[in-house]
């Protein structure tokens, strides 16, 4: 096997970077999990050392006599690229460290959009901690949103939902807001006395600020007991996750066309936010009645490794098999990171 036949597929977000190596005809080397490499947390240099180390860990692991180290195209795609300007900028970084022959750098919302349909068209949000959205078609037209959080009026992501939720009990137990079960949740779940004591220690850093995601099942806890508070905060969070990919299809002029709307990330997961889900799809069909609305749980990775296919001329029977492989269910965390179990390993 020679470097210029081999693919590296990288998908990563801001806590999570996978990285496959491939052959064009589906065949899976390697699939590794490291560390978040966001360019937004960790700076350019930081997220190329990151990535260095997870790609490094995948031709470890490749099983193959010969390990050149080297592909011959590389796909990254990574939470953090929110513009051209950074794409070029973190292409020319990885480019110099010679990790692929060829080089193409996105944001990785594009690889959510390749893992649901193989082509990397139609819209796609993903709602985690934060949230982006993306909109592509095969004329090449995009659509994209600057994501960068208050500043550009970002909402619906993980964070917006629990500072609002930690906003309304503290508002209703001075009094501004409506009384809402959250005061008690919020207190009870951290410890404390009151929701006001809650807000203040995360505002102090006596509570991490990772654990403001906490939050949000507590929300879902209050909605799913009728609390007028908390489904009002969903049915604002439905609405938002909503109007991205209303705004992307009407940007692109496919509002009254069929595509595919693709929703991901852990804040779409219908086992536990089922109502924010019913809200966007009921949102999506009023607005958009031929969008084909999908939840998505495919790895971004697979989307990273469908674009390589695509990217070298590979046909359906290769991206068949390479969907065969790279499935979630054989996803295991090992000592901190995580691999693909390969036949014969």
């Amino acid at each position: 096997m020679t470097e210029d036949q081999l693919l590296l597929a990288v998908a990563g977000d801001n806590t999570k970077t996978d990285v496959a190596i491939l052959e064009p005809d589906g065949t899976l080397h390697a699939a590794v999990r490291g560390p978040g490499a966001s360019p937004d947390l960790l700076g350019l240099p930081g997220c190329v050392a990151e990535l260095g180390v997870i790609i490094e860990r995948a031709w470890g692991d490749a099983r193959m006599g010969v390990i050149p180290r080297r592909a011959g195209t590389g796909l990254y795609f990574l939470a953090g690229v929110n513009s051209e300007e950074m794409g070029a900028r973190l292409a020319g970084a990885i480019a110099q460290r010679g990790w692929s022959e060829r080089t193409h750098v996105a944001n990785d919302v594009f690889a959510t959009l390749w893992a649901a349909n193989g082509k990397g068209e139609g819209v796609a949000v993903v709602v985690g901690a934060g949230i982006n959205c993306v909109g592509q078609l095969s004329s090449g037209a995009t659509a994209r949103f600057a994501c960068l959080g208050p500043l550009s009026g970002d909402a619906g992501d993980g964070r917006s939902l629990a500072t609002a939720a930690v906003a309304a009990a503290v508002r209703a137990e001075d009094g501004r807001g409506s009384p809402t079960s959250l005061c008690r949740l919020l207190a009870q779940y951290f410890g404390l006395c009151t929701a006001t004591e809650v807000a203040v220690a995360f505002h102090d850093g006596e509570i991490d600020a990772i654990r403001l995601l906490d939050v949000v099942p507590l929300v879902v806890h209050a909605a799913a007991a009728h609390d007028a508070v908390a489904e009002e905060l969903l049915d604002r969070h439905a609405s938002e996750v909503a109007g991205y990919v209303i705004a992307a299809a009407r940007r692109l002029e496919v509002a009254d066309q069929a595509f595919d709307a693709v929703l991901a990330g852990s804040m779409m997961d219908q086992r536990w936010l089922p109502v924010s889900v019913a809200g966007i799809r009921a949102r999506l069909a009023a607005a958009l009645p031929h969008a084909r609305v999908t939840v998505s749980a495919d790895l971004p990775v697979a989307g990273a490794a469908l674009a390589c296919l695509a990217a070298v001329g590979a046909g359906p029977a290769a991206a068949e098999r390479l969907r065969g492989e790279l499935v979630a269910e054989r996803l295991h965390v090992v000592g901190g990171s995580a691999f693909l179990n390969l036949p014969g390993q």
